[in-house]
This record gives structure tokens, sequence and C-alpha cells, in this order.
């Protein structure tokens, strides 16, 4: 095997090792009156991702398949950004200075990263920055409210880091994303160990949004490399969950005033399916879209596969929601609508 390989593993199996041994001991602690460092779970991630972005970043730098290359500042904005959000709710929490810091590094991730995407090449490209920031703006703020059951944040990220990973291993991203990838896959899975239901440990609101951040920056730079479609594939199920509670929110309905009640997860969950059931649930649909965000490579255009797989995933958590409901076949279904028909019929027939 070649050195340009035997390295980046053996950073990874250390920084992962480390991540494994890191939240067994914060779970160990979790009941102990420790000090409120020791205990931290945003801590391990940040610190161990940032020393493995660096770590890749040196070992893969010279590499020639970059068209966007990464600078050192730019490989580490996302890390002080997120560290900004975490370190900003810990002192006199705020929600408006909160989404207003937010906001501001959204816009200049978008400016320090110098991207060339247009969506609409007639316009000028401030509307198309203006939309990728508003996207990770929306990526980190949105990201505090997938952590209301056990284990659903961390599900939450794997399809965007294990469809990054694989979209490198294909070519359509540099590979400094594939062991970066696994190095954050890995953090994920040690974190997740002791996070799964019922949770020992759990990240809070202020670290899910650092840590949306962090995926949102970094879905960015793989996105400047062509690969955007795929990486909305890859978010789908998070973009489905915040755009219909979002829709909900703003019918003004007494019902919907509650942005996190109106989520799919969280009503699954009150309506009586355990968090590790529809966890695993989660899982198998994002396992679907992260082949189809692969298949997305090879597809003729950049809008098919996205908008089918929109509705897919529409209809899977709609399908999860009424879990309770027993299958039915293609001539029951067809029997029960000709039955309401008929009723409908007959009712108007009464009426004089």
């Amino acid at each position: 095997m070649e050195a340009s390989f035997i390295f980046p593993l053996v950073s990874i199996a250390v920084i992962s090792f480390a991540a494994f041994v890191w939240y067994t001991h914060i779970a160990r602690l979790a009941e102990d009156d420790a000090p409120f460092c020791l205990k931290d779970t945003f801590l391990p991630f940040a610190s161990l991702s940032a020393l493995a972005a660096v770590v890749l970043w040196f070992l893969t730098r010279r590499n020639l398949d970059w068209l966007q290359p990464l600078s050192l500042p730019q490989l580490l904005f996302p890390f002080i950004g997120a560290g900004l959000i975490y370190a900003n709710n810990l002192w006199r929490p705020q929600e408006g200075r909160q989404n207003a810091l937010i906001a501001l590094l959204a816009v200049i991730s978008v400016f320090i990263s110098d991207t060339k995407l247009n969506f609409f090449p007639e316009y000028p490209q401030i509307l198309s920055q203006i939309i990728l920031a508003a996207t990770i703006f929306v990526a980190a703020f949105a990201f505090k409210y997938f952590n209301a059951i056990d284990g659903i944040a961390a599900t939450m990220t794997l399809p965007l880091i294990v469809g990054s990973f694989f979209l490198a291993l294909l070519g359509a991203a540099p590979l400094f994303y594939a062991w970066f990838s696994a190095a954050l896959l890995l953090i994920i899975a040690a974190f997740l160990q002791r996070n799964w239901y019922p949770a020992q440990i759990s990240w809070t609101p202020a670290a899910c949004q650092a840590i949306g951040f962090i995926l949102a920056y970094f879905s960015l730079q793989i996105a400047a490399e062509g690969s955007g479609p795929c990486l909305i594939i890859f978010a789908l199920v998070f973009f489905a969950e915040v755009c219909i509670a979002f829709l909900k929110k703003i019918t003004f309905f007494q019902e919907y005033r509650n942005f996190l009640a109106n989520t799919f997860y969280y009503q699954i969950n009150i309506s009586g399916l355990s968090p590790s059931e529809i966890c695993r649930n989660l899982l198998r649909l994002e396992l679907f879209l992260v082949i189809f965000g692969c298949f997305e490579l090879y597809a003729p255009n950049a809008y098919s596969l996205p908008i089918l797989s929109f509705i897919i995933t529409l209809w899977f958590l709609n399908r999860l929601l009424h879990w309770q409901t027993p299958d039915q076949s293609l001539a029951e279904i067809n029997r029960e609508v000709m039955n309401d028909i008929k009723k409908a019929f007959n009712r108007n027939d009464k009426e004089p």
C-alpha cells in the first residue's frame, strides 16, 4: 500500500480511537458531579474533527484533484465559527444574538469560500451567494430542532457524511473529503454508540447548531467541486422536515405554532414509536438517499433525481407517521375508494 494511503488511514484510526475513549469517559462521568468541561460532548467532536481536517489537509494538499483548493484559513474557519456559535450560547444565552451570529458566519462562509457557483447565470452572482448563505444559515439554525429524541441528531448527519465519502471515492470530489468524511463518520459513530436510545450522553442545542454549521460549510466546498445536486439528495431528510414544519408554522393555526412539534420525527415519537425504531427507519431511508445521490453523478440533468428523491422522502416520512395503519393491497385501496364514492352519491341522492 502506498504511503499516501497509509498515513491518512493511521491518522483516522488514531483519531477514531480517541473519540471512542473520550465519549466512553464522558458517559461514565455523566451521573457524577464532574466539571462541565469534562462532561461536554461538543468538545470531542470539535477538537478531533478539527485535528483530523488539519492533518488530512497537510497529507493531501499537494494532490492534483482540487478544482477549488482549500487554504489553511478556509479550512480552519468552520471550526472557529462553530466554536463561536457554541461559546456564544454558554455566555448569557440570547436567541436573537445567536441567530445574528449564525447569519453573519453564513455570509462570511460564502465570501471566504470564493466559490463560482451560480444558479442563475443570467442574473448577478450575488443572488446565488444569498441563496448559499441562506442555506448555510438554515442548516445551522434549524439543526437544534433535531435533538428531541435519543439518536436523532447523529442519525441526521450520516447521509451527508457517508455520501460525501462515496462522492470522493467516485472522483466527484478531492480525496481529502473521503478521508475527512471517514474521520467524521467514526467520531459520530463513537458518539452515537452512547447516544442511541436509551442515551447516556447528548448534544446541547448550541452544539447541534455548531455541528450543523461545520457540515454545511464543507458541503458548500464539495458543491463547488461540481456535486451540488448529490448533496441536496443526501440532505433531503433534513430539508424535507424543515420545509414541512415551516409551511405548517406559517399557516398560523394554533396547533402548528411549535416548530419542533411540526416535524415528522417528533410526531412519530409521540404517536408511540420508540426513538430507536425511528432512527432505524430513517437509516433505511438515508441509505436509499445515499445510493440515489451517487447515481445523480451520472444523471442527464440536475433536477430529476432530486425531485423524485424529495417525493419519495415525503412519502416515506408520511408512511412512517402512520405506522399504526395496517398495510393495504391495491385491491383493498380500490374497494375503499369505490365505497367512499358510493356513500357520497347515496348521500347526495337523499338530499332534497
